[in-house]
């Protein structure tokens, strides 16, 4: 069963007897300002009294906690953000909070298949020699391949 993040009527009949609802929203589509107003963030209306036993939320950190908005080393957008697809999603997470239904925050970072589908492969060098380069420094990138997110979600649900 479908529903529209637009039409909250078509999320409670997409809901209707789950166990269960993994929430994601696409940042492309709108360019983040549906985690604003809640509704990608909807585990079906009702929450808990509609029967959701629990919530899997596709989230990410909020940069601001390590590039608060007066850091000038990363620019601030809209006022607010400094990377607009991970802050208003975290902003988004008190729509779970609030509605009391027991939530796994589904931190997925990167997309490994961002490599292909946005380009972000190995490119050549000056040299003939393939490259792949973050500006991270020494830091890690976390990461998780998309066909996997399904089975992390799938493992949450066996677990409640």
């Amino acid at each position: 069963m479908a529903g529209d993040l637009d039409d909250v009527a078509s999320l409670t009949k997409a809901f209707e007897g789950a166990y269960g609802a993994y929430c994601v929203t696409n940042f492309w589509e709108h360019f983040f300002w549906r985690e604003r107003d809640g509704s990608g963030a909807r585990p079906g209306p009702g929450g808990q009294e509609g029967g959701r036993k629990h919530a899997i939320w596709s989230t990410f950190e909020d940069t601001r906690k390590a590039f608060p908005l007066s850091d000038s080393r990363m620019p601030t957008l809209k006022g607010k953000y400094k990377v607009p697809h991970f802050d208003a999603k975290a902003e988004a997470d008190h729509f779970f909070r609030d509605l009391g239904v027991p939530t796994t925050f589904l931190l997925t970072s990167f997309y490994w298949d961002n490599l292909i589908g946005f380009g972000m492969g190995p490119k050549k060098g000056p040299d003939g020699k393939l490259a792949f380069v973050l500006p991270m420094g020494n830091k890690k990138l976390p990461g998780i391949a998309v066909e996997d997110i399904g089975k992390c979600a799938f493992g949450n649900f066996q677990a409640f």
